[in-house]
């Protein structure tokens, strides 16, 4: 047991002496890495590159910057790389013993100061680059600005006519653009490259400016001095030629909004004089709306001068038209009132339609006698016009609307004369056929209904005779004695069915009025129901039944021959011959 104890921490022993010795090796490894590393920033060829950048002969705030630079530079060599190298000898000794915690601690140290002046140098190495890019392409820049300078002088000269209002002010500007370029010139000169950098930007923005300036002022400038004197022109002699063409504009004010146009060309002038081409632009905006606007006024007269003249004719042949049609619709008029009664204010639409032609005829005429005058304004006797085409055709149609209905009661009377001679035709025959049946009486709610009818008929016969004839309550009347005549016809068709029916029911009972003391009773009390109340629906609903409750299917067989016979005379005799 002792021996197995004793084993075990031997081997214990053994594995904390392996790791003690790996962790020695690593740390070694660790800072010779570091020291390599140390070794490569050291032999970076800075010192050249400063040697490069002092024989620039900087100035300024380049020269500063340099000097920063540089002292950083120094700092590193002097302070930082002896603090590495201290900080690698330490973590070798650090590595000969066992306190890892603070060989670990010692190596992260190292390594952070590593990192930190790699990224310096790395930064001084891009500032010194940049001096050399800068002081490279500012005196590229100055020969290339030179040319760039010369051109655009000699382009102001060779379009000087293209900017004439601004010329003056353009030239100030190139003479601020050129002592700019020269203050660019000196620093660069001198070496003062980061504040020749912050002039280059400012000299960039003034030629900028410039060819701007190059590029919009022509435009403008020659809507002031061709195109809007050009328009201004026409427009004086579209109006003089309209003016002799005894054509007028409502709320003329032609040589005022002429003297307002050039007034805003003079401001427009002055504004480029001093490069204000935001005011120029809004200006001539103005300027060609307006024109656009007077253009469209002397075009929109013309235009409506030759529409007047054509439509003129037009309307006098239309209105001509709609008189001699309203002459015709009066005599119309005249003659149908004598003989009937018209109460649907034709009257009235007539006259009132007689005063739109008067008013129409006084509107056509004055304004002939305004274009006679020369003082007309077509654009609104244009719109006059659509008006009074658009009224004559309203008038028309109410004419065609009133004529027609105006025609039509004759023939509604001579349609009316002819139901009334149909209805007392079809009273006539109602008449005949009850007076066929021999029946001893009608009952009392069929009498009245039958003079009912009878009373409507002497009602509109007297309608029809008056002298002066109302066709709409006719029409009223017709359709009520139609309606009244087709139910009298229905109570008719009714009554005559049951009449008979019972006639045949009482005719068939004689077989049973010794043998069946029911059918007796019934027969006696169904005659009376016929002969004295005139009530043949009960009389035969009496008989019928008592029939069926003696001999089942007797009435039947008596109602199912009478109405073949009814409906189909011709099939009933078939019938018969083939039962025989």
């Amino acid at each position: 047991m002792m021996l197995n104890v004793f084993l075990g921490i031997i081997a214990i022993a053994g594995i904390v002496y392996l790791c003690i010795i790996f962790w020695q090796k690593y740390t070694v490894k660790q800072a010779n890495k570091l020291y390599e590393s140390k070794h490569e920033l050291g032999s970076i060829p800075l010192n050249d590159e400063f040697k490069l950048a002092n024989d620039l002969r900087l100035t300024g705030e380049s020269k500063q910057k340099y000097d920063n630079l540089l002292s950083e530079y120094e700092n590193l060599r002097g302070v930082t790389f002896p603090d590495i190298e201290e900080g690698i000898k330490l973590v070798n000794e650090d590595g000969k013993g066992i306190n890892f915690i603070k060989t670990r601690r010692d190596l992260n140290l190292v390594h952070n100061m590593m990192e930190d002046a790699d990224l310096s140098i790395k930064e001084i190495q891009a500032n010194l680059a940049q001096l050399h890019e800068l002081n490279k392409q500012h005196h590229l820049l100055v020969k290339d600005l030179e040319i760039e300078y010369e051109n655009l002088k000699s382009e102001i000269s060779e379009h000087k006519e293209e900017i004439l209002p601004s010329f003056d002010a353009i030239q100030l500007k190139m003479d601020e653009a050129n002592k700019t370029f020269l203050e660019f010139s000196t620093l660069t000169e001198n070496g003062d490259h980061d504040k020749a950098e912050k002039v280059l930007g400012t000299l960039n923005n003034e030629i900028i400016d410039i060819k701007n300036d190059m590029k919009n002022i022509p435009s403008a400038y020659d809507k002031l001095k061709n195109v809007f004197p050009v328009q201004i022109d026409e427009l004086k002699k579209g109006y003089n030629f309209s003016v002799n063409q005894k054509i007028n504009f409502k709320d003329d004010n032609f040589n005022g909004r002429i003297n307002n146009l050039n007034e805003l060309i003079n401001q427009s002038y002055e504004a480029l004089s001093q490069l204000d081409l935001e005011t120029s632009q809004s200006i001539n905006t103005k300027i060609a709306t307006i024109v656009d606007e007077m253009y469209a006024r002397i075009e929109k007269e013309y235009s409506a001068q030759k529409r007047v003249e054509k439509n003129t004719k037009k309307i006098d042949e239309y209105l001509e038209f709609i008189r001699k049609q309203n002459v015709s619709l009066t005599r119309t008029l005249t003659k149908m009132n004598s003989n009937y009664v018209l109460d649907h204010s034709e009257t009235e639409n007539n006259r009132q339609i007689t005063e739109q032609i008067k008013n129409i005829a006084k509107t056509v005429n004055d304004d002939k006698g305004a274009m006679k005058d020369g003082d007309a304004i077509y654009s609104l006797i244009d719109e006059q016009q659509s008006k009074t085409i658009k009224t004559l055709k309203q008038i028309k149609d109410t004419q065609d609307e009133l004529y027609n209905s105006l025609i039509e009661l004759p023939s509604k009377e001579q349609n009316a004369t002819q139901a009334l001679k149909e209805f007392d035709l079809e009273m006539r025959n109602c008449k005949r056929h009850l007076d066929s049946l021999n029946l001893p009486g009608m009952p009392n709610d069929y009498t009245e209904q039958f003079n009912g009818v009878i009373k409507e008929i002497t009602k509109l016969d007297t309608a029809m005779n008056l002298p002066k004839i109302n066709i709409d309550e006719i029409s009223k009347q017709l359709i009520i004695i139609q309606s009244d005549m087709d139910n009298l016809n229905e109570y008719t068709d009714k009554l005559t069915d049951n009449a008979i029916l019972a006639e045949q029911a009482l005719q068939f009972s004689n077989r049973f009025v010794h043998s069946s003391e029911t059918i007796a009773t019934a027969r006696i009390k169904a005659k009376e129901y016929f002969d004295k109340k005139f009530e043949y629906s009960k009389s035969l609903t009496v008989i019928a039944t008592a029939l069926e409750n003696e001999q089942s299917g007797s009435f039947q067989k008596i109602e199912n021959e009478y109405f073949a016979k009814k409906n189909n005379p011709n099939k009933l005799e078939e019938i018969n011959k083939k039962a025989d």
